[in-house]
This record gives structure tokens, sequence and C-alpha cells, in this order.
């Protein structure tokens, strides 16, 4: 359907804006270059890259299909030549810091959506400006169907499921245990995880998702690399605690402050002035991007060099902290090493999936993990020596030992109630993580009711084009014959036989161009629904909607089973008003109406009744300041049971598999709710079914 073209790329100044005009002088001045590794790297350059694929739609429809990026950089614009002639037109462009809502296609900041036609063929242009210097690019070509079913499955795929689970659990953990003793290294360590989580989760573009919106807008207005700053801040933190640079080190200590002050300044600086910094031009820009830069490998690099003199000078029980710490802080030395040598230019080495660096902190959380609990350890054993002093001492007064157990009383009830609080707390938690999933359930079978809707419409648009294109097709066919016959007649002289066949020809040609013509109408019918913006209300003709969509959902039903047939008797009201609705929204209620009718006749046409004539009947009419819709079909027909919960989310009457039970629920909501109106049903067993569509005149009621 749609394969990954091959990539070339050329670099410019990134002095003027890239133009369309402009590349296509680039390409004809021989300035591109094939792209030969699988993660494409142009290395450290404040000039402007070009990237250039020769893409094709081997679909027979029109289709959307986008080119993303999997590494962040300040701006990114597509330009598309169709057919490869003529100069490159603007086709969408985005910058990392859109929200979702503002993004030309919502998944991920940099996903360039572009529109082909059956067959076509196109040359893309990409513009990326990087002003951090760095060009390491993961990129990826896929149809907007694929591309969303990968962001869905991204979780599953890379690891991230339990590498999310494990850094998560790792923070509420840690909170927990902060809120119990009091000792601030834990508090520091659920902030360093969190910070590098939430980077993470920025670099593979899963904050759009799973985060809000206004925390998605936090993120980026602090910038990507500023949250790992803040990250490595509170790690040099858990070091300083650790390592107790307060006791014994005092200069040391005063560096881990000042590098963390100093990364987190600079992550405000960098947020406050960013806007500034990119209207004054990018050397600027660039300017601030590479004090970030520095400053990520200044607090790396200081760690080093923390660890490494209070193991190298210290004393001996120092030395081992320093030892032990040393190979948690190597796990995430390594990772981020390898992660910010990739992106600034130096390497191209991607050999973990999601990468490096989360491996790096996962490894490093596990062997901190494991010497945080050996540290609590020690603290338990120290405090249960010192109560043990302190019996002893009481021991030696009575006053003393009362007072001490009255204490002893009190500190037993506010642990009991701590743990009662913790309880309560933690059942919360998890009904309001069931509510979470719940929700979540509900939206996509709400989306797999929207695309089942989709569905049925291709289907009956397919089919609506293939009759006049089969005609166009099979007089084309005889034209080229007629035309060879022609040829020969007028090589022979025979004037009589020309005139025939010029006639014949002239008659094709008329039916060739009244096919095209509802072919064309056809196309222009659709497309004017589609230009619709969604949720605006315009006066619609329902006289046309109904016709429209009654004829697309029983093509639709009959390119699924050909052998399908039902009568369609239609009443229209001539002079019906036109009334104000959103009509996408109502054409969805009545595809989704119709396909219903049309599944009721089907199964009562499959059940075998002797002389029974499948029908499906549609009328409109006015009635008390109403405008109403009645579709009636003389299928199975409905119980009273079943008619009182026909219009409950996910109740069906079709087999599993088959539907979702939102159907009609969200039909009622559309009628109901959206627009003021009522949507009713009337039925008997064996005796078809009505339903009625009641739009008030005005608008809402």
């Amino acid at each position: 359907m749609f394969r990954p073209p091959a990539l070339q790329y050329c670099l410019e100044s990134s002095v003027h804006p890239g133009s369309g005009a402009g590349v296509a002088a680039l390409w004809a001045g021989g300035r591109f270059q094939p792209v030969g590794r699988r993660v494409f790297q142009a290395g450290f350059t404040q000039d402007r890259l070009w990237l250039r694929a020769v893409v094709v739609n081997s679909l027979s429809r029109r289709a959307r299909f986008v080119w993303s990026l999997y590494s962040f950089v300040d701006s990114a614009t597509l330009f598309v030549q169709p057919g490869g002639r003529g100069i490159p037109r603007y086709a969408a462009g985005t910058n990392c810091r859109l929200v979702a809502a503002r993004r030309p296609f919502a998944a991920r900041p940099h996903c360039l959506p572009f529109w082909l036609e059956p067959h076509e063929r196109a040359v893309l242009y990409l513009a990326v400006d990087n002003h951090t210097g760095a060009y390491y690019l993961p990129t990826r070509f896929a149809s907007a169907e694929g591309f969303m079913v990968h962001e869905y499955n991204l979780l599953f795929t890379s690891n991230w499921s339990w590498l999310l689970g494990l850094f998560l659990s790792s923070v509420l953990l840690n909170l927990l245990l902060y809120f119990l003793l009091h000792d601030p290294i834990h508090l520091w360590y659920a902030a360093y995880v969190l910070f590098g989580t939430w980077f993470l989760i920025m670099e593979d573009g899963l904050d759009g998702g799973l985060l809000s919106q206004r925390a998605y807008a936090l993120g980026w207005q602090l910038g990507q690399y500023g949250v790992m700053l803040l990250a490595m801040a509170c790690g040099l933190r858990i070091m300083a605690l650790f390592l107790r640079l307060r006791q014994g080190w005092p200069r040391l200590w005063w560096l881990s402050i000042g590098l963390s002050v100093g990364a987190a300044t600079y992550v405000l600086a960098y947020a406050l002035f960013y806007q500034e910094a990119l209207q004054a031009g990018p050397q600027v820009l660039a300017m601030l991007n590479g004090g970030r830069e520095a400053m990520l490998w200044l607090l790396l690099l200081g760690g080093c060099f923390i660890v490494f003199t209070v193991w190298a000078k210290g004393r001996k029980p120092q030395r081992q902290l320093a030892r032990l710490y040393g190979l948690t802080y190597f796990f995430f030395f390594a990772g981020a090493s390898n992660f910010l040598l990739n992106h600034t230019g130096w390497f191209n080495i991607h050999l973990v999936e999601p990468n490096a660096l989360a491996w790096g902190l996962t490894l490093e959380l596990l062997t901190l993990s494991g010497l945080l609990t050996v540290r609590f350890r020690n603290s338990q054993r120290q405090n249960a020596e010192l109560r043990l002093r302190q019996a002893h001492e009481r021991a030696a007064a009575s006053h003393r030992l009362i007072a001490a157990q009255e204490h002893e009383k009190q500190a037993l009830l506010a642990q009991k109630n701590e743990t009662l609080e913790h309880e309560v707390n933690q059942r919360t938690q998890e009904l309001q993580h069931s509510l979470t999933d719940l929700r979540a359930t509900q939206a996509q079978l709400i989306q797999k009711e929207k695309m089942a809707s989709l569905g049925e419409l291709t289907a009956g648009i397919a089919h609506e084009m293939q009759n006049p294109l089969n005609f166009v097709n099979n007089f084309a066919e005889v034209s080229t014959e007629l035309l060879a016959d022609l040829k020969e007649a007028q090589a022979a002289g025979d004037a009589a036989e020309v005139t025939a066949l010029a006639d014949d020809i002239h008659q094709n040609l008329a039916k060739i161009h009244q096919h095209g013509q509802r072919a064309a109408g056809i196309v222009r019918g659709m497309l004017e629904h589609s230009q619709t913006r969604a949720g605006e209300r315009r006066s619609t003709d329902l006289n046309r909607l109904c016709d429209e969509y009654l004829h697309l959902a029983y093509q639709g039903l009959r390119a699924k089973d050909e052998s399908f047939t039902a009568e369609l008797s239609t009443d229209y009201l001539a002079d019906l008003p036109e009334v104000l609705v959103v009509s996408t929204d109502v054409g969805r209620v009545l595809l989704n109406l119709f396909a219903n009718a049309f599944y009721a006749v089907r199964q009562r046409q499959q059940a075998g009744n002797e002389g029974y004539q499948a029908q499906v009947r549609v009328r409109t009419l006015v009635l008390h300041q109403q405008v109403q819709i009645q579709v009636t079909d003389n299928g199975m027909g409905m119980t009273p049971e079943v008619q009182a919960k026909i219009f409950q989310p996910f109740f069906t009457t079709k087999p599993p598999g088959e539907g979702t039970g939102l159907g009609l629920s969200l039909s009622h909501d559309i009628i109901a709710q959206g627009h003021g109106g009522t949507l009713t049903v009337e039925s008997r067993p064996g005796a078809g079914a009505t339903f009625t569509v009641s739009l008030p005149l005005n608008g809402l009621a």
C-alpha cells in the first residue's frame, strides 16, 4: 500500500527561510545525496537540513499519510511536489512546543500529514531547523491509520509498558518511605525518577497521550532537555545525601548544591527567555541551547568527579559508600552518555529499545533501590539500638518508665492511624485506577463504533463510484477498437464506413462524458460534506441528506453481500424547510438507522420466509413545529422488553463481534443533547420497526 521510500538529503544556510522554490533549485543543482544509515544523522551543524523522498499511493482511493520524526527539533516544514513537476507547495509545518490541539497531526509534535490521490506519485521535501546543532533523526512514513496503530502499540512493543510501571511504582514507594521516615533522600529519589520518566516519555512522544494538556505544555515550556536537567539536579542531591558529603566533604557538598541550583536556574531562565531568543535569531537560540547542552555535560561529569574524589581520598567507610554508589551511577552515566552523544552528533549507536537512557535509568533504579533498602535497614537497626538504650535509662527511675510507656502507647496509636489511612488511600487509588480503565474502555468502544460507521460510508461511496467508472472504462475500450477500425477504413478509402465509425466514437465519448460527470457529482457531494468543520451548524436539506445516506448504506451492505437486495421507498415532503444542524452528525445518525434497518430485513430474508420481499421506507414531514424523519423496515421487529433498552449504552441484539451496542446510544445523544430533538422507536415482533427522528425547525429547542 505504501512502501518506505529511499531518502536523500542536503544542507543549506538557515539565514534565509526555506521555501519550495529554494529547495527545487537545490535539487536542480545536484546538492542532494543519499542517506546510507538506518538512523539518519547529519552531525553537528547550524545549517538547515532538507530531506527528499519520492512516494507513491498504490491505493485506488485518496488517502492521508504522515511523515514523522522521532527526535525533537525546533521546527519542521513539509513541501509536496505532485508528480515531481512544478514548484513544491507548502503542506504542513510544526514545532516541538505545539500542544496536541494546535498540531497538524495530534499524535506527535513532529508528525506532518499529506494527502495523495489514487496512484499519485509525489516528491516530498522536509525542511528541518534544529538550533541545538545536532541532527539525529529517526524517521518513519506511514498511512494515518497505520501510524495511529503504531502509536497505540508503542507501549507494548518497546518495553515501555513494564518500564513505566517500574518507574512509577518506585516513585510511589519512595514517597511513602519519605512520609514514614522523613528522610529527604527518598523525596529527592522520587523527584529524580519522576523527572527522568517525564523526559523519556517526551523523547518517545508518549507525553501527548499520557499527560494532560497542562502538564504537556509545562514540559515543553521547560524544554525536553530542561526536564532532564532537573532529573540530574535531583540525582546530585541523592548522591550528596548518600555519600554524606555535608559531614566530611563541605566543598563537595557546596559543589553539588551549586550544580543543582545552577541547573534549576538555567531551566527557569530557558523557559522565560526562549521566545525572545527565538525572535532574536538562530544564533541567539543556538547559544541558549548550547548552554543547556553544556550544563547537561557539566552535571554528568560533576557527578563522576564527586564519586571519584570520595573514593580516592575518603576513609574506608566513605570509600565503601563511594564504590557502592559508583556502581549505580555507572549505569546512568553510560546510558545518558550514549543518549547525549547520539543526539549531539558524535555517535550513531542505537542498540536497545526504547533507548539507552531508559535502560540506564532502569538499572540504576534497581541497584540504587537495593542500596536505599540497605540504608533503610541500617537506620532501623540504629533506631532499635537507640530505643534499647532509652529503655535501660527509663528503668533507672519509675516515673521516667511510666512516661515512656505512655509515650509508646501514643506512638502505637499514631502508627495504627497512619496504617489505616494508608490502606484507605491505597483502596481509593485502586478505585480511581479502575474508573480510569473503565473510561478508557468506553472510549475505545466509542472509537470502534465511529470506525464501523466510517467503514459503512466508505463501502457505499466505493460501490456508488464503481458503476460510472465501469461505463467510462468500457466505452473507452470500445472507442479504442473503433479508432483502429477507423484507421483501416480511412486507409481503404471507405468514406461511408469512416463516417459511421466517427459517429459511433462521438456517441461513446458522449457516454464517457455523461458517466464522468456522474462520478464527479458523487465526489463533489462527498467533498461538500467533508469540508464542513466539526461541530458547525449549517442550514441543511434533510431530503437530500436522507437520500445520500440511504443509498450509501445500501451500497455499503451490497459491497459486503452482493446477494442482498431490498426495495427502497422514499416519501419526501416536497417543500420541506431546511434545518440548522451539524450535517455530519445527523448523517452518522441516519447511516446508523439505515444500517440497522438493512440488517433487520437481511436477517428476516436469511431466515427463508417464503414470498418475503425486503423493504426499507424513508419519509419526511413537518409536525408540531418539528421536522420528522421516519425510517421503516419490514424486518424481524422487537419485543417491548428490547424496545425499553434499545437506547441504553452497550445493549445490542446482534451476535458477539458484530456490534458494540453504542450506535443507537450515540445517535440518541446526538439528536437529544446535540440538537434538542428526539429519537423514538415503534415496533412489534414480526412486523418491522419505525425509528422517528424529530428536529426543531429553529435549531435547538
